[in-house]
């Protein structure tokens, strides 16, 4: 995600995005990593997803990006596992949003532990 910020000058008074070609205005970057890195890098977001997955009911739903800090693993890994059944399929809660069940997750997790 880009934010694009355009500064008044000599050519552009009022600072809106016409200004011209030469006078490109900066690019200024959003709060987002890059899409090659994982948004859960810190150790410390990791305890913190993992800590409150815990606290969740078993009829609550997560997404993608608390499966990555759970497993510590790629998007790519979760759909290749799902397609190999390792994990559960998720749930279609609507047009563009994918769960999975924590219970079903939860089982996964303890098979995993108990060397499943």
């Amino acid at each position: 995600m880009k934010i694009i910020l355009s500064l008044p000058n000599s050519a552009n008074p009022h600072g809106d995005c016409l200004a011209s070609p030469l006078s490109a205005p900066p690019l200024v970057h959003a709060a987002y990593p890059p899409a090659t890195q994982s948004p859960f890098r810190d150790q410390h977001l990791k305890d913190a997803i993992a800590a409150n997955f815990t606290n969740l009911p078993d009829c609550a739903f997560v997404r993608l990006p608390v499966l990555l800090a759970l497993f510590s693993c790629s998007r790519a890994t979760i759909w290749r596992w799902v397609k190999a059944s390792k994990i559960p399929a998720p749930k279609k809660l609507g047009a563009r949003i994918t769960a999975w069940n924590v219970a079903e997750i939860r089982a996964v997790l303890s098979a995993h532990m108990n060397g499943g």
